[in-house]
């Protein structure tokens, strides 16, 4: 695998990314795979070197998170990961469920993965 810097962090990240926009709960939609079917994806990634893993807050509605760091939490050391989240997107129809306040940013729980 090779490894680029991201942006002017300092952090070397694999050049490729896993998008994990298909990881979390088939109630979204039907393509989705579930934590049993989303592990072996995560799992080979890992072992191909992919250090770097995006999330988004509004996969499978906050699914898509829990799915991905459970699997981790099995699999993975927090420390060797760069794990990317966005925000933003309408979570539901609720008027503060969207876009970047604080109220749906700070009093979202915020999932984290303690080292192994």
């Amino acid at each position: 695998m090779q490894y680029v810097k991201l942006g002017q962090s300092g952090l070397k990240v694999s050049r490729l990314c896993l998008g994990t926009m298909n990881m979390g709960s088939k109630e979204w939609k039907p393509w989705i795979f579930n934590e049993k079917e989303s592990e072996p994806i995560i799992a080979h990634a890992l072992d191909m070197g992919v250090n770097f893993i995006d999330l988004a807050d509004f996969y499978s509605l906050g699914a898509g998170e829990e799915v991905v760091c459970n699997v981790l939490r099995r699999i993975a050391r927090r420390d060797d990961l760069v794990i990317t989240t966005k925000v933003g997107y309408a979570m539901n129809n609720d008027i503060n469920a969207q876009g970047h306040s604080r109220k749906k940013h700070f009093q979202t729980p915020i999932l984290t993965i303690s080292p192994k």
